[in-house]
């Protein structure tokens, strides 16, 4: 038996899902439950995935008093009847991929003394990782900063057997995809310099207004191109029209359940650096333009995208220095230089872990072997 919890974003479902199929391809009898909220993202899409559902409170910390006191009473309430749950299912393990969501039952699995695994995707480490580590959880990471702010054992004081480095897992879909012929994708030519640009799973009003205005500067300049833009629900028309009045053929959608099939088609990639984005980005082996989001927590997202910028996979632009000159700039260059965008393909490809999730398995099944 095994419990998994993350929320929130697809970032946080994501590898907890690919998580479930590892270990279902490893013991096709294993007991699978994901703990979330209620009407959640997480909720369909584990459904979806036919993995057992049950939801506990949880509750983000917000600013102010009331916000502060909310926070604690909900959680609390959510580490009571996460307690009752674990005791109730016996779980072997508890893994947490992030999000709110997973801190009651992280908690709980830590004070009832259960063999708790926390998956940090980005590369700097958040509080509550460092929390729950502390209090005795142990430690999988999906990317290696380079310095030391993120050197995990030490930074946590960890022993060697209680930290890993697995990457982070990706969905078995998307990797098939990858590994698939290239698919007609609507509206979009073969053989035609593809951009793809990626908001992450709520969109980036910032990527959906600046990169229409960058490409079409860059077909102004006779570049020929076509774009995949998944802008999130809020601007899919506006970025639609954006692209139609430009003259360029696109493809636009709020999101796709076939992500792999559309990297496919990408020569250069405009995101946000979440942690799941670089590492589809990484899987996929293709150029890329990263613009984290400046209000991350603890600015994690810049920290991803250099990452691959010191690897020479990727173009990290600040937000706070960017506009579509700049960036219709980066896209041409490119666009344009084969072999370096040749070689950012294979510094990326280098920094990809396919098997991401077949190696946290094994470190589950490692920390139990030491836990018993």
């Amino acid at each position: 038996r095994l419990m998994v919890s993350g929320g929130g974003t697809g970032g946080h479902i994501t590898p907890a899902l690919a998580l479930c199929e590892a270990l279902r391809a490893h013991a096709p009898h294993s007991a699978l439950w994901y703990i979330g909220r209620a009407r959640s993202l997480e909720q369909r899409m584990a459904r979806d995935a036919g993995v057992h559902f049950a939801a506990l409170p949880a509750a983000p910390l917000r600013p102010g008093l009331w916000g502060l006191l909310r926070c604690a009473a909900v959680n609390l309430r959510g580490v009571i009847q996460a307690c009752v749950l674990i005791v109730r299912v016996r779980p072997a393990a508890i893994v947490g991929f992030g999000g709110y969501v997973s801190f009651p039952l992280l908690l709980a699995g830590v004070c009832l003394r259960r063999t708790v695994i926390v998956h940090e995707a980005n590369a700097v480490p958040g509080k509550t990782v460092r929390l729950l580590v502390r209090l005795g959880a142990r430690l999988a990471y999906g990317l290696e900063s380079g310095r030391d702010e993120f050197r995990h054992a030490r930074t946590l004081r960890l022993h060697p057997e209680r930290v890993c480095c697995t990457g982070n897992p990706l969905r078995r879909a998307f990797l098939d995809d990858l590994r698939a012929a290239p698919q007609d994708v609507p509206g979009l030519q073969p053989g035609v310099a593809t951009v793809m640009v990626l908001g992450g799973s709520q969109g980036s009003r910032c990527l959906n207004t600046l990169a229409p205005q960058a490409l079409r500067i860059v077909r102004a300049a006779g570049g020929a191109l076509q774009a995949i833009h998944l802008a999130g629900a809020a601007d899919e028309a506006q970025v639609r029209a954006a692209y139609a009045d430009a003259g360029i053929a696109a493809y636009v959608a709020a999101f796709s359940e076939r992500l792999g099939m559309l990297y496919r088609r990408a020569d250069v990639v405009i995101a946000r650096a979440g942690a799941l984005s670089v590492s589809e980005i990484c899987a996929r082996g293709v150029p890329a333009v990263l613009v984290p989001f400046p209000h991350a927590t603890d600015n994690h997202q810049h920290a991803n995208a250099a990452v691959l910028a010191e690897h020479g996979a990727a173009v990290l632009l600040p937000e706070a220095e960017l506009d579509a000159a700049r960036l219709a700039g980066t896209v041409q260059r490119l666009l344009g230089d084969a072999l370096h965008a040749a070689a950012m393909s294979a510094a990326a490809r280098f920094l990809a872990v396919p098997d991401a999730a077949e190696r946290l398995r094994m470190f589950i099944e490692q920390c139990l072997v030491t836990t018993s």
